[in-house]
């Protein structure tokens, strides 16, 4: 679908949360200005030991597919000047700075909303506009450390943070569901929205349930490592023969099954090792009377296992499992093969191909839509101010000077 075409955003973010915001928007249709420095750009775009074409790093094509570049100096007042003009008929403005930046910038909501009462503004940040922590600087791990998300994976005393920056991309789901929701209410009432987007509160949503129980029950959750959430002895990582898989043996069906599959169906039988009253699917999932011996049982079971057999055997009686993959060895599957499905589309660059996975869903009303080439650099830094009225010499004397950069 490409619901937001004719919808104009100047997106003044850069690195992985604004950008990820305006990829939504840019992969359902919507025309995305990225200004950028003209001396570098975003970071992301150095990041990683191979690149797909100058200043395209992997990571930087992952989130700004089908995006315009206009690199330029906003110190400059001329370009300053075309800022405003962009805003004139844009419909969303992105920016990421830490508080009160874009005031001193001439950028802030007050100043660009005089321009165009009917702007979406979004502000994005570590945590929100206002409080104590506001003028501070954050990182995804800093944020994770900070909201306790540390402190739920893992086991024992030491913390852990998730393997990748999980806070910065919902950040900025999060965004693009809030920009979708004001666009909506603006067709029902005219007017500029405000949206102050963090990471803070990104990180909230994302342990909703988890910080909602831990506030009824005054009292921090115990830390369940690689255990499924639900507490069933079922649920778990476990290492088999030749390597490790993760079982969702929730309920009482669930759990004779996988002893069945371990040859173990004495284990769901005995009341010495199970809840008896849970087996009977009228108290929720299955619950352990000697957790340590039912979890020795299937360890060594799980051990004589090969994982891949396991995995299907599994499956095909009805418990959730899946072989512990590499990010590598599940994208190699699934884009070889018919596993599951995944809407995205190949890119090719000078050096290599790019992968892009679109807007996350398949519908109905998919069709084909352009490459998303992410743009190199102020690639589109000479059409955008032409046609804003920069005349070619004029430009030639900006891009000396270092002010813009095509």
């Amino acid at each position: 679908m490409q619901p937001l075409k004719n919808v104009r955003v100047i997106d003044l973010s850069h690195v992985i949360a604004g950008p990820t915001a305006s990829h939504y928007l840019a992969s359902q249709g919507a025309e995305v200005i990225k200004i950028e420095h003209p001396k570098a750009g975003d970071s992301l775009r150095y990041s990683g030991k191979i690149k797909l074409d100058a200043g395209i790093s992997p990571s930087f094509a992952a989130i700004n597919g089908g995006k315009k570049s206009l690199a330029i100096d906003l110190k400059n007042a001329a370009m300053l000047d075309s800022v405003y003009r962009l805003v004139e008929t844009a419909d969303v403005f992105i920016e990421n700075f830490k508080p009160g930046v874009v005031k001193k910038l001439g950028l802030d909501f007050e100043q660009l909303t005089a321009i165009n009462p009917d702007l979406v503004y979004v502000s994005i940040s570590g945590y929100g506009q206002k409080g104590d922590l506001s003028q501070y600087g954050a990182y995804d791990h800093v944020v994770q450390a900070l909201t306790g998300m540390m402190m739920l994976g893992g086991e024992g005393n030491q913390p852990l943070k998730v393997g990748f920056p999980v806070i910065d991309s919902a950040t900025g789901m999060m965004a693009a569901q809030g920009v979708l929701a004001a666009l909506f209410q603006r067709e029902r009432s005219r007017g500029a929205i405000y949206l102050d987007i963090s990471m803070a509160q990104a990180a909230v949503q994302l342990m909703l349930p988890q910080v909602c129980r831990v506030l009824a029950q005054a009292e921090d959750m115990p830390r369940v490592g690689n255990r499924g959430f639900s507490e069933s002895p079922g649920a778990s990582t476990f290492q088999c023969s030749d390597g490790w898989i993760s079982i969702a043996a929730n309920t009482s069906k669930q759990f004779q099954a996988l002893c069945r599959v371990l040859n173990i169906s004495q284990l769901a039988s005995d009341p010495q090792l199970i809840d008896q009253k849970t087996m009977t699917g009228e108290h929720g999932f299955v619950k352990a009377v000697d957790g340590k011996k039912v979890q020795k049982m299937l360890s060594e079971a799980c051990l004589k296992a090969e994982n891949r057999k396991l995995e299907s055997d599994l499956n095909r009686e009805g418990v959730p499992a899946a072989r512990v993959r590499t990010i590598f060895g599940f994208m190699d599957e699934a884009l070889q093969g018919d596993l599951l499905s995944l809407s995205y589309q190949q890119v090719q660059y000078q050096n290599g191909t790019a992968t892009n996975f679109r807007n996350g869903y398949i519908s109905n009303l998919d069709d084909e839509i352009p490459s998303l080439y992410a743009p190199a650099l102020g690639e589109h830094t000479e059409q955008i101010l032409s046609q804003l009225g920069f005349g070619s010499e004029e430009l030639e004397a900006l891009r000396k000077e270092g002010t813009v950069f095509f």
